[in-house]
């Protein structure tokens, strides 16, 4: 769903959507060009720097029956987040909704966000029934937090 020299015209698409998977951690923050690094033999996990070097994923992000083991970690997340029955964990990431984009969490959701950015143009940045939770730990806030579950703000 991303915007490359291959798919120049991604936001004439609104069904793409990217799908979390079980065991799958995805990583952000390498530099554009890891082979220059250690001698030619690529990046390392020490030289991500997920404010400097962006990664960004720019569709609609969504995780149905996923446990604790999908991780998302130094992203840039540009659209909504739509999770049912999944405990994903996102950290280092920039959470950027927009207009209608929303994180929604259902059906038994329990979603954590640690060290996380969020930016919204929105008040009603979450959406969360009954069933679920969103835990919110060590994050800068949006304009409005909903009904989330705030851990120690910073």
């Amino acid at each position: 769903p991303d915007q490359s020299d291959n798919n120049p015209q991604w936001l004439e698409d609104p069904t793409i959507s990217f799908e979390l998977r079980n065991n799958v951690r995805i990583l952000g923050g390498f530099p554009e060009d890891p082979h220059t690094l250690h001698g030619g033999s690529g990046a390392e996990i020490t030289d991500r720097d997920w404010e400097a070097n962006p990664t960004i994923l720019s569709g609609d992000l969504n995780a149905k029956h996923i446990n604790a083991t999908a991780v998302l970690d130094g992203l840039t997340i540009r659209g909504g987040i739509t999770l049912r029955s999944a405990q994903p964990r996102f950290r280092d990431c920039i959470i950027a909704l927009h207009e209608a984009a929303a994180v929604r969490c259902k059906d038994g959701c329990e979603a954590l966000f640690h060290r996380c950015t969020f930016t919204t143009t929105d008040s009603e940045s979450f959406i969360v029934d009954d069933e679920s939770r969103i835990i919110i730990w060590h994050c800068r806030p949006a304009t409005t937090w909903g009904e989330a579950t705030i851990i120690e703000e910073s």
